[in-house]
């Protein structure tokens, strides 16, 4: 990718909108903040699909103040598992917060003994989900991330992997943090990363697990620099897995689809496919704008966003 020229001041319209627009989501984050249980419970027990909930359970899940109350509800409501997923979930992210995001060497022994803390009361919860209800997808989800986070061995890492396949074998957080357990960072390799990512994509087109080959090449690409996606091997792998997933005959759009879109229009950008990126640039328009992947570049990501649109198109003029 060639560095691309920024353009004269122009009227904004771009502006990222975390919930995208969406009215549920809006309503969503709108209970979490009043803690008004009744309706979180209402809106994440309608029937939707597993991306929909997915997408709207992780609005309940940004609320920092999430775990001040959540306990009150999970002792009202004994018979419900879906306080009980929330919770845990909840708690993995929780653990994080006191982790941070650095290496091992930065973490003081304070924030591990809280790590360790919050994640026990996070499994003690998700194993509960499971034993209860073992087709729960979002739990196995919980227990795979927990598994990477927690250093279980392989046997049960896959373990709770085909816990996941037997509840719902598309789930696509369950299969995302799986990959995420197999990659080099966790004690993993490339080559279990990539071997995962192709398989699922073969037994799954049409469907978001194709998906998972883009993230493994950009996994690669922030080791290896903009000169590893520029290899017309690796372009051709990413724009297959778009035509596996995104522009699949048979794909249903969702409200995570705009995450991968942009994500695949990321790539296409640095790969310099910019009929493909163009392509995605025209589905996301102003208002599908996602902070991540842009912000990958440049802590601005819509003036990142923005300057690799004028770019691709500067390029296809």
């Amino acid at each position: 990718m060639r560095l691309f020229k920024k353009k004269a001041a122009e009227v904004e319209t771009v502006v990222i909108d975390p919930l995208l627009g969406d009215e549920t989501g809006r309503l969503l984050e709108a209970a979490v903040a009043a803690r008004d249980w009744p309706t979180i419970r209402s809106v994440l027990t309608t029937p939707m699909t597993s991306n929909d909930r997915q997408w709207l359970m992780s609005v309940v899940l940004d609320d920092p103040n999430l775990q001040l109350w959540i306990n009150d509800v999970v002792a009202a409501e004994r018979d419900s598992t879906l306080p009980l997923l929330l919770k845990g979930s909840r708690y993995i992210r929780w653990a994080w917060e006191a982790r941070g995001s650095g290496g091992a060497s930065t973490v003081s022994q304070d924030a591990w003994k809280i790590w360790f803390d919050r994640l026990r009361q996070a499994e003690d919860c998700l194993d509960e989900v499971v034993e209860r209800e073992p087709r729960n997808a979002d739990a196995w989800q919980g227990l795979i991330t927990l598994g990477r986070a927690r250093q279980v061995d392989a046997e049960e890492r896959w373990r709770r992997f085909y816990g996941l396949v037997a509840a719902e074998p598309t789930h696509f957080g369950g299969n995302r943090q799986m990959m995420q357990g197999l990659m080099r960072k966790w004690s993993g390799s490339h080559e279990q990363m990539f071997e995962f990512a192709r398989q699922r994509t073969a037994e799954f087109p049409g469907t978001d697990l194709p998906f998972l080959i883009v993230e493994a090449h950009l996994e690669m690409w922030e080791n290896d620099g903009h000169e590893y996606l520029e290899k017309p091997e690796i372009g051709d792998e990413i724009l297959a897995a778009a035509h596996q997933s995104i522009w699949h005959p048979d794909y249903q759009r969702t409200r995570r689809t705009p995450l991968l879109l942009n994500t695949f229009c990321f790539a296409f950008c640095v790969a310099d496919l910019y009929g493909a990126a163009d392509r995605c640039f025209g589905e996301i328009g102003d208002n599908l704008v996602t902070s991540w992947p842009w912000s990958q570049l440049a802590d601005d990501a819509v003036t990142n966003f923005k300057d690799m649109r004028d770019y691709v198109r500067d390029n296809l003029s």
